[in-house]
């Protein structure tokens, strides 16, 4: 006898939304998706059978990365089983790369989940909607390349007028009100600096430096301890600065023959230890 088929599972029918915004100072924009997706699900999907399970969020992440190499992407991936919805209100906030967008929901749609993108009343469920898909990712891409671009030609303009365009670099701070910024001498980093590279240069080590801040609680702008990457980056930029500041070279040179002297060697004997010129 022949056995019997049995009756397929149903499917569950789950909803998740999933939210983006690219810096920490835009909750607001992670909260506005989450409700536009929530009064989405009421008016469309709670009728259909579906049930409102949970929030996947990244927030003060960039749309440069793809979805799966974001830890709210990820997790929202991993949940997902046959018979799931997924609520975005735009493109941009899952995807900005045409083909990270195709992939995603091409794999999705052969586990059988499904998509909708709200800003286009977008329901990847129809073939009009998987068309429409194709096609806004592309325009997110060709939108994210346009802001790339803008920005630089921003930097480019602000540094032809003498205005900071990036984080100050080692020795400098930014002064100046938002969008109207420049750079100055940090007194506090360089006198550290300047400290790192004698001690560097007389024998100590990077981690011997680091104890050394720790017992003059020593901290840095922020009111943090000092990391030793952070004191190796300290020491090859006060090097390049002071190496351009007169009678900089002949400092350092001064320090390592210290160091020498103190380890028992003859600074004037050639082999003995690295140069400083």
């Amino acid at each position: 006898m022949a056995r019997k088929k049995e009756p397929e599972r149903p499917q569950r029918k789950h909803v998740f939304c999933y939210a983006r915004a690219s810096t920490g100072h835009q909750q607001d924009s992670i909260e506005c998706q989450k409700e536009r997706s929530e009064e989405y699900f009421k008016w469309k999907l709670a009728p259909e059978g579906f049930t409102w399970r949970r929030v996947f969020d990244d927030p003060a992440t960039s749309g440069k990365t793809e979805l799966r190499s974001r830890a709210g992407g990820l997790a929202l991936d991993l949940e997902l089983q046959a018979g799931d919805a997924v609520i975005v209100t735009k493109i941009d906030r899952a995807f900005r790369n045409a083909r990270d967008a195709l992939n995603i929901v091409h794999r999705w749609q052969e586990r059988g989940v499904h998509m909708h993108i709200l800003d286009w009343n977008l329901d990847t469920r129809s073939p009009m909607g998987k068309f429409m898909l194709t096609l806004l990712a592309g325009v997110a891409e060709w939108e994210r390349d346009r802001i790339s671009e803008r920005g630089v030609e921003s930097k480019a303009y602000r540094r032809s007028i003498g205005k900071a365009t990036q984080q100050a670099p080692y020795g400098f701070k930014l002064a100046g009100k938002r969008g109207d910024r420049f750079y100055v001498p940090c007194e506090f980093t360089r006198a550290v600096g300047k400290w790192v590279v004698k001690w560097r240069l007389m024998g100590k080590t990077y981690r011997q430096h680091y104890w050394s801040l720790i017992k003059q609680r020593c901290r840095n702008k922020k009111g943090r301890e000092w990391s030793i990457t952070t004191l190796e980056r300290m020491f090859q930029g006060e090097c390049a600065l002071l190496h351009e500041e007169p009678g900089g070279a002949a400092l350092m040179k001064h320090w390592h023959n210290e160091g020498l002297k103190r380890r028992g060697i003859d600074p004037t004997t050639n082999g003995h230890g690295p140069t400083i010129t």
